[in-house]
């Protein structure tokens, strides 16, 4: 199983730009340091699987 913070498409522009020479390394980790990233959980065996257990679901509409 791995944990760890998704990058959005903010990240990836920031790389981008600063891999094709629009950002400076300054700007591009000023950027990259203020975006607000979600964790995500991959869970890559059965086994890892098997520790996981059911409990509930919940629609979430949007605007609310």
């Amino acid at each position: 199983m791995f944990i760890g913070p998704v990058a959005d498409d903010n990240v990836y522009r920031s790389i981008r730009l600063f891999e094709t020479g629009v950002l400076d390394a300054e700007e591009t980790v000023k950027r990259l340091k203020t975006e607000v990233l979600q964790d995500q959980w991959a869970f890559r065996s059965e086994k890892a699987l098997s520790f996981l257990h059911f409990i509930e679901a919940k629609e979430i509409k949007e605007g609310r």
